[in-house]
């Protein structure tokens, strides 16, 4: 697809955008029509208004306890930028849709809703049906988001604006739950923050934050304080000892009991994690590695079941962990996205370019990976994958 990052891409016969309260799936046959495209070799991103590519046999109502893996693809690097969400059915090994997406951030699905929320001009939630992914309703969100993470149960989103400002938005309403808050530089910085990353602890009561000021990074953890967030952390990221790297601390993510939040610098090769309670670097957990030859795609951190923290870049896996032991594992292609089961054990890998590249599991206790047999034909050449999300319904 090629369309403009700050236009709509719901197809031309999709219902008309709901308003901020709407989350009701509409009549379902509206959108299984003769135009529904089955895969058969062509491109599917020929068209701007082309709706969902899907497999022949693909199940518009599929069973209970169904087990699917959702990532976010993106074509290109700079805007306009042509998003999509492709859904696995992990039962079949397959993708069976690759839905159109711009501006796509994250995905949750609770109580029989599939959201997206939806930055780069969309500044909407949209809620999609289960099967097809076409768009049932949309959800318009008060700032469009930088950034963006869902709580747990989707009853909330936190969009994070590139100017620093953070705010709840309550699910379905998309009314926003307290007031913003924003978060500054550290003393000292100097330049206008640029938020490039939001992560979210699994109580829902804890914010990562990184910022970009132009020329270093900056981390910040904001926390519920009654009804509204107040700033407990700001901390310019430090320099790395023996080399001359500018800091560009990335991809916040809480450990799995909210006490230590990890941020991942790429372009130096660092974890920096931080003990919430102190505010202060965790010598253990916190890791230098070899500065890496390059930065690449990378669809951020995840901590698995085992308090291990993963991130990866250019062709290379990076694992530190509560314990310490940090270490680094080759990757078959370059860096994507990690994403867990339900178990919190299994680590998928989609990197970049899946459509050739295919998908992998990363052993938690060797690093080592293993390729799936999935079918990613319906997966646009080419794409970078930002995204991971586990889905069991």
């Amino acid at each position: 697809m090629r369309r403009d990052a700050g236009q709509p891409d719901a197809p031309a016969d999709a219902p008309a955008e709901a308003t901020a309260d709407s989350t009701s799936p509409q009549d379902s046959s509206a959108d299984v029509t003769g135009d529904t495209q089955v895969d058969t070799g062509a491109d599917a991103h020929a068209s701007v208004d082309a709706p969902a590519d899907v497999v022949a046999d693909a199940p518009v109502d599929a069973p209970a306890a169904v087990k699917e893996l959702y990532f976010i693809t993106q074509q290109g690097f700079m805007p306009p930028l042509n998003d999509d969400l492709e859904r696995v059915d992990l039962a079949r090994g397959a993708v069976t849709v690759d839905q159109p997406m711009n501006g796509a951030l994250d995905v949750c699905y609770a109580g029989g809703n599939l959201y997206v929320v939806r930055g780069s001009g969309q500044a909407r939630v949209s809620v999609l049906q289960l099967g097809t992914l076409n768009i049932t309703s949309n959800i318009v969100l008060p700032a469009d988001p930088a950034a963006a993470v869902f709580s747990a149960d989707c009853s909330s989103v936190f969009v994070g604006t590139s100017g620093g400002q953070i705010m709840q938005v309550g699910l379905p309403s998309g009314n926003a739950v307290g007031a913003p808050i924003s978060v500054p530089l550290p003393s000292g910085s100097s330049g206008s923050p640029q938020l490039t990353g939001l992560g979210i602890d699994a109580s829902g009561t804890q914010l990562g934050v990184t910022e970009f000021s132009g020329s270093s990074s900056s981390v910040a953890i904001v926390y519920k304080a009654g009804s509204n967030w107040a700033l407990g952390l700001t901390v310019a990221s430090q320099p790395v000892s023996g080399s001359n790297c500018g800091r560009e601390a990335a991809s916040p993510a809480f450990s799995p009991d909210g006490t230590l939040l990890s941020t991942f610098d790429p372009n130096c090769g660092t974890y920096d994690v931080y003990t919430v309670a102190t505010g202060m670097l965790n010598a253990t957990v916190s890791a230098q590695f070899t500065r890496p030859s390059g930065v690449s795609f990378s669809g951020g951190s995840i901590w698995d079941h085992n308090n291990q923290v993963w991130s990866t870049n250019v062709s290379t896996v990076y694992r530190t962990s509560e314990t310490g032991m940090p270490a680094t594992f080759p990757l078959p292609a370059s860096a994507g996205a990690l994403g867990l089961d339900d178990t919190g054990l299994v680590l998928y890998f989609v990197p970049y370019d899946p459509h050739t590249s295919g998908a992998y599991t990363i052993d938690t206790t060797t690093g080592a990976t293993t390729a799936l047999g999935w079918n990613l034909g319906l997966v646009p050449s080419g794409s970078g994958v930002t995204r991971i999300r586990y889905v069991v319904r």
